[in-house]
């Protein structure tokens, strides 16, 4: 309907990406502390072990600024009825 206000998808996506990123790295990052590693994210200790927990921790970072902006996005949209 041409008058009707429909949720941006992207803003959804985002929140949901910075979730999924914030989960994973802070998993990893506590697998790590236990000696162990996802094995889809063990790349990040190829440059040593302090980088790779700063790899992590900087994941963890920017996945919360992007749920963050995606929360914030979605209480400025207008209420649909």
């Amino acid at each position: 309907m041409p008058g009707r206000h429909s949720p941006d998808p992207g803003k959804k996506r985002m929140k949901s990406l910075g979730m999924w990123m914030v989960i994973l790295s802070l998993g990893s990052f506590v697998l790590r502390m236990m000696g162990m590693d996802f094995i889809l994210i063990s790349w990040m200790d190829n440059w040593g072990d302090a980088m790779g927990t700063g790899l992590r921790l900087g994941a963890a970072a920017v996945g919360a600024v992007l749920f963050v902006i995606g929360m914030k996005q979605e209480a400025a949209e207008p209420a649909s009825s």
